[in-house]
């Protein structure tokens, strides 16, 4: 069985947020809709190793975990794992920012899911490779608008005076005196290859630090803001 990831999740929490946090049945036309899109985000060859991946019973399933991980539900627990609780939490605590982003990933069509390519070969005792070869690449990118993020360095400065990570509040002025001063990297909260073309305000980016901004889209997934906070939080309390 596949675990769900949190991107799933989310768009499952947000069925469940819209029906007052109860959970959604198989035949729900909603579940419905919900598993015929997770099951379109990946190839056939998934299906055909695991045919009931994501079907209307599982999405119904996955939305009685959401529904018993809510911290006022006081019924016997399912075993929806961590991650589901943690996005039941981040949920709770900015519902307009999650189902923004959940509306805002359910109209890009698709999850942004990334196949890796296969490792192919021996592995060598002395490994070797000739680089440094000049080589030309078409890439295709999004665009964005540097007045959007000038105007959110900004408001960050008008309001706290600095440029710290809003993930694990590393701040480049601070360690890099002169030379780190006005660096910081903007983030968008839904990351453009899952939006699409949308329209964004300065609430749809954050400010975050080179690490953080690699640990947000590192993986199959993107993740939001709170969640790789709160994982900052958690492996701080294990060191």
């Amino acid at each position: 069985m596949a675990n769900w990831m949190w991107d799933e999740i989310l768009l499952a929490c947000d069925l469940v947020a819209a029906n007052n946090w109860r959970e959604l049945r198989p035949k729900d036309p909603r579940v419905v809709e919900l598993s015929d899109f997770l099951r379109a985000q990946v190839t056939g060859d998934v299906l055909d190793d695991n045919p009931t991946f994501r079907n209307p019973d599982g999405v119904s399933r996955k939305t009685t975990d959401i529904m018993t991980a809510h911290p006022q539900y006081d019924g016997a627990k399912t075993k929806g794992g961590h991650t589901t609780t943690e996005m039941v939490l981040a949920y709770l605590a900015n519902p307009d920012l999650h189902h923004r982003a959940a509306t805002t990933v359910r109209a890009s069509g698709d999850l942004g899911r990334t196949v890796g390519d296969a490792l192919g070969g021996p592995v060598e005792d002395e490994p070797a490779a000739i680089e440094g070869r000049v080589i030309h690449r078409l890439i295709r990118t999004r665009e964005r608008d540097p007045k959007l993020r000038a105007s959110k360095i900004k408001q960050a400065l008008s309001r706290s005076g600095s440029l710290a990570c809003e993930v694990c509040a590393f701040d480049f002025a601070r360690t890099y005196g002169d030379l780190g001063d006005g660096y910081v990297h903007v983030h968008h909260v839904v990351p453009l290859h899952a939006s699409g073309e949308v329209s964004n305000v300065l609430d749809d980016l954050v400010l975050v630090c080179a690490n953080c901004h690699v640990m947000l889209h590192r993986g199959a997934t993107w993740r939001m803001p709170e969640q790789l906070r709160e994982l900052v939080r958690t492996a701080g309390g294990r060191a």
